[in-house]
């Protein structure tokens, strides 16, 4: 990932951007992290901003302070960010990296433009009119093993393997599993904790490097949604109560817009004609219903799977014990 990422924003002259997109958790901004460390001996300016709109103009203020010595002292915060982002049209060789940008369209006039280098990340996969990207997945078992065994080396294949399963290979919750597991907790313990009701140990783990849990990044997310998004947050409480195999859109029957949102926000991942909600966010969200509202939401799935025909009950595989998104 770190080579592609090199090689888009390094092929050619004039100003390359790449874009980081996953689900949440999946380990973008450790990858953005990782590639200043390996790369800024590359750059002449590294700058890192945190990509809300109510942050930007102060850390591209902060900026053009540092780099312009000529900068009038009594500027504005929002004058002093225009300078800085009009001076980058000036210098070579500088790098910027907006994190967590939600949306291309919220960075309009907050895009620097010159002969330097732009890294994005972003649950939101729609950077093509900004040059693209690349789809940041949970890792391969294998990978996931090594995660484990890195912090643990005296974890067993097989039991790491079983972690990484339960957790479904995703990086920061595997960070974490490792910092639990480290602080003295055993595998087979930790093995049963997660099983019985996974949101609880999902708030442990926390540390230097990744001091925001999955649980936490989970608890935004799905606030958010739930406020801006009412109706797309419906369909992924929803989702929730399927098994844990990727689900028919056409089961669903819900507004493309519904869809995309979810997408855009990290919280689902669409695969052609398979909408796919990572199994911990499905347990997070679980976690999170109330018992009333299970109530509701369980005689939907139900509904939806008597609808369906035979033949497309048939086109996933089974899930284990032959279920194919029955509810549970």
């Amino acid at each position: 990932m770190l080579r592609e990422v090199r090689e888009k924003l390094a092929d050619g002259p004039g100003r390359r951007v790449h874009a980081l997109h996953g689900i949440v958790g999946v380990g973008k901004t450790e990858i953005a992290v990782e590639y200043v460390h390996r790369f800024a001996s590359q750059y002449e300016i590294v700058w890192w901003i945190d990509a809300q709109l109510d942050r930007m103009p102060l850390q591209f203020a902060e900026l053009a302070y540092r780099l312009m010595t000529s900068a009038p002292p009594g500027a504005g915060i929002q004058a002093a960010a225009l300078a800085g982002l009009h001076h980058l049209r000036t210098r070579e060789r500088w790098l910027i990296v907006l994190d967590n940008a939600d949306d291309p369209e919220r960075l309009d006039g907050w895009i620097p433009f010159g002969a330097g280098h732009l890294l994005i990340t972003s649950r939101n996969p729609a950077w093509q009119d900004l040059g693209g990207g690349s789809t940041v997945d949970v890792l391969p078992r294998a990978h996931s093993r090594r995660c484990l065994q890195s912090r643990l080396p005296r974890l067993a294949d097989d039991r790491a393997s079983a972690i990484a399963d339960t957790l479904g290979d995703l990086p920061l919750a595997l960070a974490q599993a490792a910092q639990v597991l480290t602080e003295g907790t055993s595998a087979r313990q930790y093995l049963t904790l997660i099983r019985k009701n996974a949101t609880p140990v999902m708030k442990q783990g926390a540390s230097n490097r990744n001091p925001e849990t999955l649980v936490r990044r989970l608890d935004t997310a799905v606030t958010e949604l739930a406020v801006e998004h009412p109706e797309a947050a419906d369909l992924l409480r929803l989702t929730a109560y399927f098994a844990a195999e990727p689900i028919p859109l056409d089961w669903l029957g819900a507004p493309s817009d519904q869809v995309r949102t979810l997408q855009r926000r990290g919280l689902a991942d669409v695969d052609g004609p398979l909408l796919r909600i990572h199994t911990l966010t499905r347990r997070y969200l679980r976690h999170r219903t109330t018992r009333m509202e299970a109530a509701e939401l369980r005689p939907r799935v139900s509904a939806i799977l008597a609808g369906s025909t035979p033949e497309t009950l048939t086109t996933r595989r089974p899930g284990p014990a032959g279920r194919c998104c029955n509810p549970t």
